[in-house]
């Protein structure tokens, strides 16, 4: 006697689980091509300090006056990197003149300057034979703008011409120059010694006068 095949219908409730699970699976679909394609601006930092190695002998601490004991040292080279993890140097042997400005994101002084920084940048007044870099230094985890990465970002910083460093958490990179505040900026000649430092705001005229009288010695 031949067997019957019975077509039986599905339940509804199939069709529901069937449903959702697809809704699931979309959901985690655009998840997932969401977070791969961020849009963001900001950089990816990998850490907000890295190790610094010093080269050299450090110079001694800043102080106001007249007379700056560093002035005619040779700099100590930093062996260092940027958020990313990209190896940045700052060489006292490189052959040129070079500006090294150590910036904390939560001073006060700092959010000042930054901006006619980048304005004497944008303004095309920099020296083009002048190398600059900024050194992200006395970093406060919970403090302001942190962290530093993005606070530079913020501020448009020209990273894409002037290079940054991430000093290390005992602030290896500031100490070397003597740094006791912020913003600090030094100068170093195409010889590799100090022309000149200076601590505190300018603002973007007096600074670029403060930068082009220490590059005339330079070029004397």
């Amino acid at each position: 006697m031949a067997t019957a095949t019975t077509k039986r219908s599905l339940s509804p409730i199939v069709f529901i689980v069937a449903a959702v699970a697809a809704i699931v699976i979309a959901a985690a679909v655009i998840a997932v091509v969401a977070g791969g394609s961020d849009t963001s601006d900001a950089p990816k930092a990998v850490a907000e300090t890295f190790d610094v190695t010093v080269k050299g002998s450090p110079l001694p601490a800043f102080a106001e006056g007249p007379a700056d004991p560093a002035v005619g040292m040779m700099a100590p080279t930093l062996l260092g990197s940027n958020f990313d993890g990209t190896p940045r140097v700052i060489d006292a042997a490189a052959g040129r003149p070079q500006l090294v400005v150590f910036l904390a994101h939560w001073c006060p002084a700092c959010n000042q300057e930054v901006p006619e920084l980048v304005k004497w940048y944008e303004q095309g007044r920099v020296p083009t034979n002048l190398a600059v870099t900024a050194v992200s230094t006395g970093v406060r985890e919970g403090s302001a703008n942190y962290p530093p990465s993005r606070w530079l970002d913020k501020r448009s910083w020209p990273s894409s011409d002037w290079a940054v460093m991430a000093d290390s958490k005992s602030s290896d990179a500031g100490n070397a120059f003597g740094v006791r505040s912020y913003p600090s900026s030094v100068i170093i000649g195409s010889d590799g010694r100090v022309l000149a430092r200076h601590s505190g705001v300018l603002g973007l005229d007096a600074y670029e006068v403060w930068v082009l009288s220490a590059l005339a010695r330079d070029a004397a």
